[in-house]
């Protein structure tokens, strides 16, 4: 899993260990902290309205916008032909 996760996003195995190592390491610790002074600051922004932009974000990204690396197709569509690719 750890490997196919690391090829999906295109990093070394080692990094992803990485972070996931430092994430387990730390998690406890930042939530604890709670937020930030610079987050504090967007405190008056609903994080709902917040949730939906980023939501509508990520869906442009992956399904509307082309890529250059990908050559010129969306996420969307290279994980489609992988998977045709695949099951072939």
């Amino acid at each position: 899993m750890l490997n196919e996760l690391a090829a999906h996003y295109q990093i070394a195995p080692a990094t992803l260990s990485n972070w996931n190592r430092q994430f387990q390491e730390r998690a406890a610790e930042i939530f604890r902290q709670g937020p930030s002074d610079s987050e504090r600051q967007v405190g008056d922004i609903d994080p709902l309205y917040m949730i939906d932009v980023v939501d509508d974000y990520i869906h442009i990204y992956n399904t509307l916008r082309p890529h250059a690396s990908l050559g010129e197709l969306t996420p969307n569509a290279v994980c489609q032909q992988q998977s045709t690719v695949r099951a072939a």
